[in-house]
């Protein structure tokens, strides 16, 4: 009958004018999310492969679709971000990426990587770092004592040997218990 259409999918005979209908409520067939083509259900995943309406995740191997790609990358498992240019790449490539990244820095003191513009307040947040009184110099917390023995801000008390802030060594002279104060001054 040239007024009816054969479903491929079920081999029904349908009226053209309802077999959109019958597309939607057949029990052989699918909608496809990605494309909105009827295919067969249990061919949909082969389907998937060829579809334009789903892309691959190249980070985790996932087909998602293509309207959802950036919201998948955004929560991917498999991805990460660099924290200096907030580019997504793969997690494994993440460290080497940071090392070449212009925008990324790595903390001497803690080795964590930073942004750039940010590095100033990390330092003066490390946990591992301070900042040397004599010469407002970043140096290791545990590296100070070294540090002050060759630091300019400092000098050595001529008395007791200590090193204390230049512009302060007046005053320590006057109570330094080893500073002998003359009879006679």
């Amino acid at each position: 009958c040239a007024a009816c259409v054969q479903c491929s999918f079920c081999q029904v005979f349908q009226w053209k004018a309802c077999f959109q209908q019958h597309l939607d409520e057949c029990p052989q067939a699918c909608q496809c999310p990605g494309c909105l083509q009827h295919v067969a259900k249990d061919g949909l995943t082969a389907h998937k492969s060829t579809c334009r309406g789903f892309i691959t995740c190249r980070f985790c191997g996932i087909t998602v679709l293509t309207g959802e790609i950036a919201a998948h990358v955004a929560i991917c498992p498999k991805a990460a971000t660099c924290v200096g240019c907030h580019k997504r790449l793969a997690a494994d490539g993440l460290v080497a990426h940071r090392m070449a990244c212009a925008a990324c820095v790595q903390c001497s003191f803690c080795h964590v990587f930073n942004r750039k513009a940010c590095f100033q307040r990390h330092l003066d947040e490390c946990p591992q770092a301070c900042k040397c009184p004599g010469c407002l110099q970043h140096v290791a917390k545990d590296g100070l004592l070294a540090h002050k023995s060759t630091c300019r801000g400092f000098i050595a008390c001529r008395f007791c040997g200590i090193n204390v802030l230049r512009g302060e060594i007046a005053a320590h002279v006057a109570i330094c218990p080893k500073a002998a104060t003359c009879v006679g001054c």
